[in-house]
């Protein structure tokens, strides 16, 4: 029943979960979960908030779930790696269903950051209108080891779900795919087409930075020099004065990084 909140700040976790099981509804930090009859859709913003989870158990099943009308805000917010950082679900539309995000930084190992899922009852398909700006989606280019797997890419579609997307000024790096459609058993992989897929639904993605997963190139110089490509895992762990000021002394469970 809530019409607006505002999340400042707050750090979800999921330092320990299974994996997520076939025909089971996969764990979320955050459901946004609106009556189909509801009114006025709620409004929600995350603000300066930290994803956590832990890559040695395959990360986190879900940071953020949306089911139905919702306008939610994501503003300078970090993710690490989880099935997916954004799962939209079948009660999503085109028309009431918007996400809006900037100045966001995610670790995509484990699964897509933008996951449209259907209902096995139903085949009814998830829809949203997407915008990011200034935000980085990186990836190691080796990754991380053969014991991870997933969904790993920007977009993933199942069945006849569709998203406006538009971005800019965002980086993509080593993505395994820049979209999934699951029903046409095709990956997106090449920016240009990625460009051209958004243009034929009504999207966009202008004055952004694409590197190949082939390419050798070290995306994370370009936000921060002296980081080596060795520092995926450490870029996106809390600095040590934060466990302090967030009271994760003893309840922390992420590994120590120097401040």
């Amino acid at each position: 029943g809530g019409k607006r909140v505002r999340f400042k700040q707050c750090i979800f976790a999921q330092p320990k979960v299974r994996k997520i099981t076939a025909g089971r509804v996969p764990l979320a930090s955050v459901l946004i979960d609106t009556p189909e009859d509801a009114e006025n859709p709620p409004e929600v913003f995350f603000e300066e908030c930290y994803f956590e989870s832990d890559l040695s158990t395959g990360g986190g099943q879900v940071a953020i779930a949306i089911n139905g009308a919702a306008t939610v805000h994501v503003n300078s917010c970090a993710f690490r790696p989880h099935a997916a950082l954004f799962s939209f679900r079948d009660k999503c539309t085109l028309e009431l269903t918007k996400l809006n995000v900037k100045n966001c930084a995610a670790f995509v190992e484990t699964g897509p950051a933008f996951r449209f899922g259907k209902s096995a009852m139903t085949d009814k398909a998830a829809a949203a209108g997407v915008r990011v700006q200034g935000s980085a989606f990186l990836r190691p280019g080796r990754g991380l080891g053969s014991d991870v797997t997933g969904q790993t890419g920007l977009i993933f579609l199942d069945g006849a779900a569709r998203v406006h997307f538009h971005g800019r000024q965002n980086l993509y790096a080593h993505l395994n795919g820049l979209v999934e459609r699951k029903a046409e058993a095709e990956v997106i992989d090449k920016y240009d087409d990625f460009k051209s897929f958004l243009a034929s639904n009504k999207g966009s993605d202008d004055d952004s930075t694409f590197i190949d997963q082939r390419e050798k190139k070290n995306p994370l110089v370009l936000l921060s020099p002296q980081l080596s490509a060795e520092d995926y895992v450490l870029a996106f762990q809390l600095k040590a004065p934060y466990h302090q000021s967030f009271g994760l002394v003893r309840d922390w469970h992420g590994k120590d990084m120097p401040g």
